[in-house]
């Protein structure tokens, strides 16, 4: 299929839920979102069309992808309920973290083709202590934000600076 027929839900309209959106859009996904905590401008801004309640981006959407922190109130925000309200055949991309989805209802709704495809990066617990199903439908990959290069550097240089800080605030005087 082509991606422009598709109809992207991101959860999370954060740095990386913006950048998702934009490079959905650069395909002519039509891209809506749910983030309660941007206006109407900041989502527009962002690429996408808000959506009023999670239940709505849901229900309209043929992709859904998390980007949202782990707090109280994002905890299992993706459950059996939440997944029975998706089209038939969605694809359910979970990015954010592994506690932000009930993984086994999401893995459930797999093997009864109410979900289309699932892709997980993270996991409940992190790192994985199960087996998954070899099904073809099912992408995991580990959780590697971070791991370019240019990151790697940066850390690098970041971390030999702390440490000539720390040694030369430790110096013995002469």
């Amino acid at each position: 299929h082509e991606m422009h027929y598709f109809r992207l839900g991101i959860v999370g309209l954060g740095q990386v839920g913006m950048r998702v959106a934009r490079l959905a859009r650069a395909f002519g996904m039509e891209v809506s979102a749910y983030d309660p905590y941007l206006t109407d401008g900041q989502i527009a801004e962002r690429n996408a069309k808000r959506v009023g309640s999670l239940e709505r981006l849901l229900a309209t959407s043929d992709i859904i992808t998390l980007h949202v922190p782990l707090t109280a109130e994002t905890r299992k925000m993706i459950g059996a309920a939440q997944i029975e309200r998706m089209p038939r055949g969605a694809i359910l991309i979970s990015a954010a973290r592994g506690e932000t989805i009930d993984q086994q209802a999401a893995l459930d709704a797999l093997a009864s083709h109410q979900l289309g495809g699932l892709a997980m990066d993270v996991f409940d617990p992190e790192p994985p202590n199960r087996t998954f199903p070899d099904d073809p439908r099912l992408i995991l990959t580990p959780h590697v934000a971070g791991c370019t290069h240019e990151c790697r550097s940066a850390i690098g240089e970041k971390l030999w600076a702390r440490i000539v800080e720390f040694y030369a605030t430790r110096a013995p005087s002469r």
